[in-house]
């Protein structure tokens, strides 16, 4: 999203008093060290524990400068730095950096399903059988402010000037999304991969709500990936 501190700052405090835990940041253009510290900077007395940031390279993202940025910042869990010239994946005790060279212009560059993405561990495999492993219980903002499910999706739910985010997510049409699970959704349901699979409902081969992931290309059903 693009704002001000002030917005963000008063959108962070929003998430506090829900007592959010996670976010994840996404700069879809080049920003400088100084912006992306600064808006670091205004987590420090909120509740949230976990912050992932999508960063476009730039001159600046060397692998020395994030390091620093990893190390003084222990809420950063994953910094991933998008249109890079170079592949690069480290571990930095739980703290996650990874170079791509996959050029993210937007917030439809996502909805991808292939078992690079999945998952295979207890949390996960428990959300799946009763949740929508990508949308249960999160609030997304979009580049111009809008409050949806997924920032890829047309339906909004207010805006962050006029609409507090408590309102939005008391919204029962918002909180549907949550529990659509795979075991709901058309061939998911009889994929083999359901429990380790993430979800997407923004893009999907049909406009029901139950219809199978558009950027899956697994066949359940004669078990190829085409």
């Amino acid at each position: 999203m693009k704002s001000s501190n002030h917005d963000l700052q008063s959108i962070i405090n929003q998430l506090s008093d829900l007592r959010c835990t996670a976010v994840e940041l996404r700069f879809f253009d080049i920003i400088t060290k100084n912006t992306l510290l600064k808006n670091l900077k205004c987590f420090d007395k909120s509740t949230v524990r976990t912050i992932n940031i999508l960063l476009k390279y730039s001159s600046w993202t060397s692998i020395e400068n994030i390091d620093k940025i990893l190390t003084t910042n222990k809420r950063l869990s994953r910094i991933v730095i998008h249109n890079s010239p170079e592949k690069l994946f480290q571990n930095h005790n739980s703290q996650i950096l990874l170079f791509t060279k996959e050029e993210i212009t937007n917030a439809f560059c996502c909805g991808n399903i292939s078992p690079y993405y999945f998952q295979s561990n207890i949390d996960f495999f428990k959300e799946a059988i009763s949740s929508n492993t990508c949308l249960d219980k999160k609030l997304c903002i979009d580049t111009r402010g809008y409050l949806k499910n997924c920032p890829a999706m047309e339906n909004s739910f207010g805006h962050t000037s006029t609409t507090k985010l408590k309102d939005c997510i008391k919204n029962e049409y918002f909180q549907k999304l949550w529990y659509i699970k795979k075991d709901d959704i058309e061939i998911c349901k009889n994929c083999e991969f359901r429990y380790i699979c993430p979800d997407c409902r923004a893009f999907t081969i049909s406009n029901d709500l139950y219809s199978k992931p558009k950027k899956c290309s697994y066949d359940p059903y004669t078990n190829l990936w085409n």
